[in-house]
């Protein structure tokens, strides 16, 4: 199943599950779907936390090689460029684009690969938003 398809089915359950009815919602999904698939690629489906920009600058200041692990579809990329985050991190990986999320360490050796030759696991930190990933 491709990620787009994935997203598809999960915001068609969400509205079937909010009580919308399919021969309503089936009127109008395409249309519905494909609007809320393109919002969420843009800057504006999202925040950035007021320290995130001083840190990152500070970070690559004091040169600091940064990368992007998200369990996510590929989007993720055009997103962190929308965000003007891009001139930040040397690379975005996608689990989808991948074939696995973390914490699979495949996609953490990708990213140690994307680094560079020099860079090797000891020497890496994973800074993350769920303990379990």
């Amino acid at each position: 199943m491709t990620p787009r398809l994935w997203w598809k089915e999960l915001v068609y359950t969400t509205f079937i599950s909010t009580g919308i009815k399919p021969q309503e919602l089936d009127k109008n999904f395409e249309q519905l779907y494909n609007a809320l698939y393109n919002r969420f690629t843009t800057a504006e489906a999202y925040s950035i936390f007021p320290d995130v920009l001083s840190t990152l600058k500070e970070l690559k200041k004091n040169g600091f090689q940064m990368g992007v692990i998200s369990n996510s579809d590929e989007r993720v990329v055009k997103v962190i460029e929308n965000l003007n985050l891009n001139k930040y991190f040397d690379f975005v990986i996608a689990s989808s684009v991948i074939g696995c999320e973390k914490p699979n360490k495949t996609i953490f050796e990708q990213a140690l690969k994307l680094a560079g030759d020099n860079m090797r696991a000891e020497n890496a930190l994973h800074v993350g938003d769920d303990v379990d990933k």
